[in-house]
């Protein structure tokens, strides 16, 4: 698969001219994170997505009974341009909501709904709604629901917007309401999951990314009205029985050269490089950058290895920046690799002479160029590596048991 080529920063500021927009960076938040929002640097996002506003059988909306208003007051403290939208739906639906929205998509009952949600975006003092009710939700009510609301939020100067999957369109979801979304969050993830435990690896892969951003061009929808979704979590495959969600914050906290790469045994996430060349993507093919959801990321002491912040450096400076790999020159007090750049060999010292080890070199997706194992000789092995094009790799050594990684550049 080859990746896009990136532009210039010169052609991109023309795309900018040309579509007379600022490149989007949307960021959800789920409700059972407000409790961290001091975290979150909310400059670095034009659109904030709270998730999720959801009605009861009377017609109550209420974001999980959680009050939004210190969120969006901290955010637009720390932002004050940044836009604010509530969420409507979700992936996980429960049986309250799901019975009001049985009710109050059908004819009978839309316009009171659309009045209550419209409202609330008013009362709350919001920019819009984005509406993300998903597959067995999205039946024959929904497309008429879509251009009603429409049409309210556009009468007041509000925003309708939408989340769609990676590349399926619903049935149900007419021309007329895909026309309808002033933009749409591509979700660009979850190709495989828990629902899917037989079938482990990348569930938001680089050519994913390009795959959904062609599939809604190809339904007729401009680039500049999609925004490219990313994940700040991954699935852990390790044991298929029970396969479970991860934050990205929490494997960089167990090892931070994790930030660098797409996969640790059987978990797979997004690291920081194919985050970055993905934002390079939606820079050149779209309108913007779409997350779920801004609480995975990495934190306090490590945040460093920030996902938010590793898009931010692309979308200011237009490029990928320099893995430089130089940190420190030990994997451990014992372990030491070198040259780095390297070219033609690589060299590993261990501790101790006849030490039994395990290497493998891989790139920033994952992906093993080569591996070896043995004993080291006089303290220490040597490995050639032809044939292996420029770029930035990661080296893992488990030595005695233990396992250590460092980025190496190859020039």
């Amino acid at each position: 698969m080859t990746k896009r080529l990136p532009l210039t920063l010169f052609f991109i500021a023309q795309v900018f001219l040309l579509f007379g927009q600022q490149f989007k960076v949307v960021g959800y938040l789920p409700y059972y994170r407000f409790d961290i929002s001091d975290k979150i640097n909310f400059a670095k996002i034009t659109h904030l997505n709270l998730a999720f506003v959801n009605p009861d059988t009377l017609g109550n909306l209420s974001i999980a009974g959680r009050d939004p208003a210190p969120v969006v007051a901290m955010a637009l403290m720390k932002n004050p341009d940044l836009k604010i939208f509530a969420s409507l739906g979700g992936g996980a639906i429960k049986e309250e909501w799901q019975k009001a929205y049985d009710k109050y998509l059908r004819p009978e009952n839309r316009s009171e709904f659309v009045h209550l949600l419209t409202e609330y975006v008013i009362v709350n003092d919001i920019d819009g709604l984005d509406v993300d009710l998903e597959w067995q939700h999205v039946n024959e009510f929904y497309s008429p629901f879509v251009l009603e609301l429409r049409d309210s939020l556009h009468d007041r100067g509000k925003v309708i917007t939408a989340a769609l999957p990676g590349i399926h369109r619903y049935a149900d979801l007419s021309q007329d309401a895909l026309d309808a979304y002033d933009f749409i969050n591509l979700m660009a993830y979850d190709m495989t999951g828990p629902w899917n435990p037989d079938n482990p690896g990348p569930h938001s892969d680089y050519q994913f990314a390009v795959e959904s951003i062609d599939f809604w061009k190809g339904q007729g929808v401009p680039g500049d009205k999609l925004t490219l979704g990313v994940p700040f979590y991954g699935w852990d495959f390790t044991n298929q029985n029970d396969v479970k969600a991860f934050a990205y914050g929490s494997i960089v906290a167990e090892d931070t050269l994790l930030a660098y790469v797409d996969q640790d045994g059987q978990r797979y996430y997004n690291g920081i490089r194919t985050i970055q060349e993905k934002t390079l993507l939606a820079i050149e093919e779209t309108g913007g950058i779409m997350i779920w959801e801004l609480g995975q990321d990495a934190f306090d002491a490590y945040a460093e290895y920030s996902l938010l912040a590793a898009i931010d450096f692309v979308v200011q400076h237009g490029e990928l920046p320099i893995i430089t790999g130089l940190r420190e020159p030990f994997l451990t007090q014992g372990v030491k690799v070198f040259p780095n750049p390297f070219h033609e060999k690589i060299t590993i010292v261990a501790h101790e002479n006849q030490a039994f080890f395990r290497a493998r070199l891989t790139d920033m997706q994952g992906r093993a160029l080569w591996s070896s194992e043995g004993y080291f000789h006089e303290n220490e092995t040597v490995f050639d590596t032809p044939g292996v094009p420029a770029g930035a790799y990661v080296l893992q050594v488990e030595v005695d048991g233990k396992v250590y990684r460092k980025v190496l550049i190859h020039n």
